[in-house]
């Protein structure tokens, strides 16, 4: 059996670029909601944080590592 029988050893830079630029904007937004967790009172925002968790770990990670 030789590398490659099994599953192509090709690329499609299209979802290559696309996966990267998933990957940076989950990134983005999940730096954009984290930073504004804490509110001026002190408090902690559960929306952010959620935001942030679901931005970062569900759409950012996961859709780039399944394209």
């Amino acid at each position: 059996m030789q590398p490659g029988d099994i599953l192509p050893l090709r690329f499609d830079i299209g979802l290559v670029t696309l996966s990267f630029v998933i990957s940076v904007l989950g990134a983005y937004v999940a730096l954009m909601a984290a930073g504004r967790i804490r509110t001026i009172e002190g408090r902690v925002s559960g929306g952010y944080v959620a935001v942030a968790g679901i931005a970062l770990g569900g759409v950012g990670t996961w859709s780039m590592h399944f394209i």
